[in-house]
């Protein structure tokens, strides 16, 4: 039987709030916030553990999904307007469980898996789109590596449009995931302007091949470089323009290794 939230100041209400606005609380209680019927049936189909689902007053919930959550809130409107971050909601917010992919998900990919390294980031508009491009693109899994960013962030789920759902992202270090690469046989190409750089455009892939990037600012850290890894970079044919958004190189990479991968 769902419950009627009048009030602004009930307790779940502050609950999913914090949700919504704290990194550090949707990790302390392993839950995060999905907005709207689409990205909620995209992760009900993909096996994604329902909580909590929040109903507008005069929507009616869709009667398939009642079921898949511990509780049904029907919210009133003034309520669902401190819930929903942007319009097109279409009167539904729920919450689900978070999942924490392991490092060991490296292993248990493909022998021609393609993986994209992301070091450093920090935007989650950034990120939302990335894993967008890369689940397009058929890219394996995406790892965060030293990124002082949470994948579960609400802009993060929303630029994804459900993407989230279907790809690994997994976060680690970049120490740690060196090794884990290196013993799993990748091929790590680093995004990096250097005398011996290959243009993206010219390589061909086969077997296993992990490409790291980093935010424009700084690139990706030295630790990378000192490794022997092969030094990529996409060609600028401006005068001006010297670099890309991180999201846009994710996504010429994701489908320049689809095309040539084998």
């Amino acid at each position: 039987m769902p419950l009627s939230i009048l009030s602004a100041s009930n307790p779940k209400v502050k609950d999913i709030l914090q949700l919504l606005t704290k990194s550090k609380y949707r990790r302390q209680q392993g839950q995060f916030v999905v907005e709207g019927a689409r990205e909620i049936e995209r992760a009900l189909q993909l096996g994604w553990l329902g909580v909590d689902l929040w109903v507008q007053g005069e929507v009616n919930p869709h009667p398939a999904w009642e079921s898949k959550f511990n509780r049904v809130f029907l919210a009133a409107p003034a309520v669902f307007e401190k819930l929903a971050y942007r319009p097109g909601t279409m009167g539904v917010v729920a919450v689900f469980q978070a999942k924490h992919w392991p490092l060991s998900t490296l292993r248990e990919l493909p022998s021609n898996a393609g993986v994209l390294v992301l070091e450093g980031i920090e935007k989650p508009g950034n990120l939302g789109a990335i894993v967008r491009s890369a689940a397009a693109a058929g890219i394996s899994a995406v790892v965060l590596a030293d990124a002082p960013i949470d994948p579960y962030n609400p802009n993060v789920i929303r630029n994804a449009t459900g993407a989230i759902f279907e790809l690994p992202v997994i976060e680690t270090s970049s120490e740690i995931l060196i090794h884990t690469l290196t013993e799993e046989h990748y091929r790590v190409h680093a995004t990096h302007l250097h005398s011996t750089s290959k243009e993206l455009f010219s390589l061909q892939f086969a077997g296993r091949n992990a490409f790291v990037l980093g935010e424009e600012a700084r690139g990706i850290s030295d630790v990378w470089l000192d490794r022997g890894f092969e030094n990529v970079l996409i060609p600028m044919h401006s005068q001006v323009v010297d670099s890309l958004n991180v999201s846009v190189a994710a996504a010429l990479i994701s489908f320049h290794w689809k095309q040539h991968s084998r």
